[in-house]
């Protein structure tokens, strides 16, 4: 668990501002549900384009996550990276 926790931690320090990026879509989202003054195309066409950001950021985010969190293990020292005991503890 300790490790689940110490990998959560460092994948949310490392990918702080791809998160921030991802709730400010989320927010623009909500700004955009309120927003009455734009005419309905206009408000249409930046629906649309605040919802491909959102799948984008998603995306590449799942992408980077994966590609950042290399193997652990002992075998194949060239797929894996070391593992620290006081990691694994």
């Amino acid at each position: 668990m300790n490790l689940i926790l110490h990998q959560f931690k460092t994948d949310v320090q490392h990918f702080r501002w791809w998160l921030a990026v991802s709730w400010l879509a989320f927010a623009a989202n909500a700004a955009l549900l309120c927003a009455d003054s734009l005419p309905s195309d206009a408000q249409d066409i930046l629906k649309i384009l605040v919802f491909l950001w959102q799948i984008y950021n998603g995306v590449f985010l799942i992408a980077a996550l994966v590609q950042a969190d290399s193997l652990v293990g002992t075998n194949a020292a060239w797929l894996s990276r070391p593992i620290r005991r006081l990691h694994l503890f």
